[in-house]
């Protein structure tokens, strides 16, 4: 792919602050061998991809076969194991947010193609969804049998309306946080809660796999959280912070992919214990390599 445009941001998205830091560089492992580079706020501890691609030339890095979120077909065996955690994560999920509910209406922003809104709808939630991919969203109606939202149609949902509202590995991808998150505070009923699972860059295998961290996928992952800045966004905007759980799988499946990334011909032996490690010294400081954290609306 030919390198496109792309946008130096002199501000920090969140808070506007101009204490910007430019870190190390990553490169776009994943499609088009492109490099970016992180800036970190100091004002505010955001990290984020910087520069940026433009927002009309952002939907070219999620241009293939090859982006699982969206695909369920593929042969190989990082795209096996991947269906095969899926599939355990889809029940602790489930098990793990609708603790204290027992019915109500539920949106999944960026539902993909709608794997958890049907966990959820065979429970007895009245379920709805969010998805700018149209073939993941055609997916996902057909399996819902119910309309799915593109991001640009979110205003057509009521105000206070849902119970619970998730978004899985997805505020990463967003343009605009801002907007984001004061959308989410106007769809979430008083009492509702919202759940949020994200990357952390504090992980161990985040730290030893450095610049080849495949969780860093620049530049679909415009941003880059902490559980202390997610927690101060929130916060910001009328939620209080509840319970986070770890997705242990992830250090074993971003594991993988990072020794793609750096060419080891052992990857899946050392990916194991890389992850193995990374749950294990996450114990204490609850620092693992993906993380769900859960807010309230006041």
């Amino acid at each position: 792919m030919k390198q496109t445009e792309n946008i130096l941001l002199t501000e920090c998205p969140w808070c506007g602050s101009v204490d910007i830091k430019q870190g190390k560089t990553i490169i776009d492992f994943f499609l088009t061998k492109e490099k970016f580079a992180l800036g970190s706020c100091d004002k505010c501890g955001l990290v984020f991809t910087n520069p940026r691609p433009k927002s009309d030339n952002l939907s070219r890095y999620y241009e293939s076969d090859k982006y699982y979120s969206h695909t369920s077909n593929q042969a190989g065996i990082i795209p096996f194991i991947y269906r095969r955690i899926k599939e355990i994560n889809l029940k602790t999920k489930f098990k793990q947010v609708t603790i204290g509910l027992t019915g109500g209406k539920v949106l999944d922003i960026g539902c993909g193609t709608g794997d958890f809104l049907a966990v959820c709808q065979r429970a007895g939630f009245e379920v709805s969804g969010i998805e700018p991919n149209p073939m993941a969203a055609e997916f996902a109606a057909a399996k819902i049998h119910r309309r799915i939202f593109d991001p640009s149609q979110s205003n057509e949902l009521l105000d206070s309306e849902f119970d619970l509202i998730t978004m899985w590995h997805v505020l990463e991808h967003v343009s605009d946080l801002k907007v984001q998150i004061l959308e989410l505070y106007r769809l979430t009923k008083s009492g509702g809660k919202v759940v949020i699972a994200l990357p952390n860059y504090l992980s161990f295998d985040a730290m030893h796999y450095d610049e080849n961290w495949a969780a860093w996928d620049v530049p679909r992952h415009l941003y880059h959280f902490s559980k202390q800045v997610i927690d101060g966004m929130m916060k910001e905007n009328g939620f209080e912070s509840g319970k986070c759980y770890p997705m242990k799988w992830d250090a074993f499946y971003v594991s993988m992919l990072s020794e793609q990334n750096r060419g080891s011909a052992l990857g899946i032996v050392r990916a194991f214990a890389i992850g193995l490690i990374s749950n294990i010294r996450a114990r204490r400081k609850k620092n693992y390599s993906s993380m769900v954290y859960t807010y309230f609306k006041k």
